[in-house]
């Protein structure tokens, strides 16, 4: 997962078509699975800033999950931090 976040998953045999397709898909489901993690880092730095470091049981984890899915654009590329602030986007994270 950390190197799916860092796009840094090493070619290989088992990786290789997943990484180089160009499907509409796949491009989906990277960009899916790029903002859960994303998503899941920015719930955590909030529990940690707010010093709330219980764990919290299933169903507050998904409550919290529901509440911030969406409400956040939370980016790292430079053009899609650009447009994001040039389109006034009211919360913006940037996690590099």
């Amino acid at each position: 997962m950390i190197s799916i976040f860092n796009g840094k998953l090493a070619k290989s045999f088992e990786t290789n078509e997943f990484l180089t397709s160009g499907s509409q898909e796949v491009l989906k489901l990277k960009h899916l699975i790029l903002y859960s993690a994303r998503l899941a880092f920015h719930i955590s730095i909030d529990k940690f800033i707010m010093a709330d470091l219980d764990t919290p049981d299933w169903k507050e984890l998904e409550e919290l999950i529901r509440k911030e899915d969406g409400a956040w654009f939370l980016g790292g590329e430079d053009f899609l931090w650009n447009e994001a602030i040039q389109r006034g986007l009211p919360q913006l994270e940037r996690i590099i």
